[in-house]
């Protein structure tokens, strides 16, 4: 059959004639000015785009087994292709859904937006001269298998978006930025080489599944959710790279990472990745959860950092050490459930946030210069035994509640100790706390083994400061005014209490004390006695203070009923203090 230029689906475009539902064969060879480029099957299966020239020469370009219906487009002679351009010039291709393959001509430079975009049945591009593609240039073309852009500097944002079976990205001459949502969701992506790109942009490979190696020397930075659900990208090296954006990393199940000159991770960049270290030498700054359900990690190396955001390593069961040099702030739940840290060393550390080592495995903590220990910030941390902090003046609620191998408790500088702070110390025998002036409720309560309490400026006792403490005999409170309700309840061993500065003491403080009968040694007058302050108490002698008048309605050296206690008898023969009769 001889060539038939005017035959249906078949279009001549800078030299080369492009064939549609025709045989080749049955063509015979092009005129001496023309190319024929055509596919066939190969009898296996796969399907083959070829060219042939006026000499019958052959030459197979690609083999893709995707290729169906087998029908080829060239596009296109002209230096822009745009979807709105007449088919003379530039060919209208977007959401063509005949079109399997394209090869682009000399003179196309440039390829605009949504140019070929929800082509369906799209699965090979070549644009040997194309310098720049514009944004969503090929958006949904889920067929899209290979693209190869030799001559192209710039991508356009989400270029590539939704090229669900991309495979192969030829770009070797691109720079500058990838955009964003450029190859998002290619998720039969395996690898790219990306040598002069500098910046990687928000979202340009996310959901890219199978992507599992990307070569980029020179990018410095990575911006958000770059790299997010490349749930099969194992590792990752960026010799430049400076900035990595939030959740950049988020979700892939990174074992290698290399980031030499780093100096900020942002928020949740490394999610969940599997690393087990990771080195980060010039790192200045960590944004919050930036490594959180890491739980492959054992060590951390930030020498250089100064800013670690909340969560940063929260939920990294695996890590045993962790080394802050220059850190001035532990950041809220910093090391929350990090149940094999074992060693920490921040020597600059000032304070400590809420729940910053929360249930971690620490055996000892000593920051020299803290001066504030937020609410929880070493709860549950079960395996405790030594605590140094010789500047903290703070101690917030909580702070260590369920320490339960903790021995003792020595805080020279604390004024304050939060509500329930040592609550359920199982092992703590012995507190010594010189400077405090108020102990928050339950701050001592279920201290099983606590017997000595040293609290000489103490002011202020909170309710069940010290109720359950089964274990304490004696307590001198010389300073405090105030003493709340239920404070000593069920202090079963306490035997003597004295309180010479009191004013106020609160209902059924001293409740359930059972061996506490005639040690109880206050100031008089005592106007502030709650009207339950004894009530199931196994109280029988009250020793006053000598004072110009015992509190109203009392009687000395006669047995009564005192705020509803019966069987009371006040003395007050109380002639020395501290020595106590």
């Amino acid at each position: 059959m001889p060539f038939d230029p005017s035959a249906k689906n078949q279009k001549i475009i800078d030299g080369v004639v492009v064939l549609s539902e025709f045989d080749a064969d049955a063509l015979g060879n092009p005129p001496v000015d023309k190319t024929f480029l055509y596919a066939e099957d190969d009898g296996l299966g796969n399907t083959v785009i070829k060219t042939k020239n006026s000499s019958g020469t052959e030459k197979t370009i690609s083999m893709e087994s995707s290729l169906n219906p087998l029908t080829i487009f060239l596009s296109d002679d002209v230096n822009e292709l745009m979807p709105s351009a007449t088919a003379s010039t530039s060919p209208s291709l977007a959401s063509n859904e005949y079109l399997s393959a394209i090869i682009g001509g000399q003179n196309a430079t440039t390829i605009g937006f949504n140019a070929f975009s929800s082509c369906d049945n799209l699965a090979v591009a070549s644009f040997p001269a194309v310098t720049g593609v514009g944004g969503s240039a090929f958006y949904n073309c889920g067929d899209l298998s290979y693209i190869s852009l030799p001559s192209a500097t710039s991508l356009g944002s989400g270029a590539f978006s939704s090229c669900f079976a991309l495979n192969t990205v030829v770009a070797p001459a691109l720079v500058g930025s990838i955009g964003t949502d450029t190859f998002f969701q290619c998720e039969d992506l395996p690898t790219i080489s990306l040598p002069g790109i500098t910046t990687i942009g928000t979202r340009a490979f996310r959901n890219c599944s199978s992507l599992t190696g990307i070569y980029t020397p020179v990018v410095r930075t990575i911006q958000a959710e770059a790299f997010q659900g490349c749930s099969v990208l194992s590792g990752f090296s960026g010799p430049a790279v400076t900035g990595v954006g939030q959740s950049a990393f988020y979700g892939p199940p990174l074992t290698t990472v290399s980031l030499p000159v780093a100096t900020s991770i942002g928020i949740e960049a490394f999610y969940r990745c599997n690393f087990t270290t990771i080195s980060l030498p010039v790192a200045t700054s960590i944004g919050s959860s930036a490594f959180k359900y890491c739980d492959n990690l054992t060590s951390i190396s930030l020498p250089a950092a100064t800013s670690i955001g909340s969560q940063a390593f929260m939920y990294c069961y695996a890590l045993q050490s962790a080394n802050l040099p220059l850190v001035t702030t532990i950041a809220d739940e910093l090391f929350y459930e990090c149940t094999s840290l074992s060693t920490f060393s921040g020597p600059l550390v000032t304070s400590v946030g809420s729940q910053g080592f929360r249930e971690a495995g620490i055996t000892s903590i000593s920051l020299p210069i803290a001066t504030s220990i937020g609410g929880s910030a070493f709860y549950q941390c079960s395996a405790l035994t030594s605590v140094s902090l010789p500047a903290a003046t703070s101690i917030g609620s909580s702070a260590f509640s369920y320490c339960t191998a903790l021995p003792s408790v020595s805080l020279p500088a604390a004024t304050s100790i939060g509500s329930s702070a040592f609550y359920r110390c199982n092992a703590l025998t012995s507190v010594s706390l010189p400077a405090a002036t108020g102990i928050g409720a339950s701050a001592f309560m279920y201290c099983s083994a606590l017997n000595s309490v040293s609290l000489p400026a103490a002011t202020s006792i909170g309710g069940d400061a010290f109720a359950y403490c089964t274990a304490i005999t004696s307590v001198s409170l010389p300073a405090a005014t105030s003493i709340g309700g239920t404070a000593f309840l069920g202090c079963t061993s306490l035997r003597t209490i004295s309180l010479p500065a009191a004013t106020s003491i609160g209902g059924d403080a001293f409740r359930y004390c059972t061996t506490l009968t005639s040690g109880v040694f206050i100031n008089a007058p005592l106007s502030g006695l709650n009207a339950t302050a004894l009530t199931g108490s196994s109280i029988t002698t009250i020793r006053l203070r000598p004072a110009p008048n015992t509190p109203s309605g009392w009687t000395t050296g006669a047995s009564q009923t005192i705020k509803g206690k019966s069987g009371v008898t006040v003395l007050s023969n109380w002639t020395t203090y501290p020595n106590l009769p």
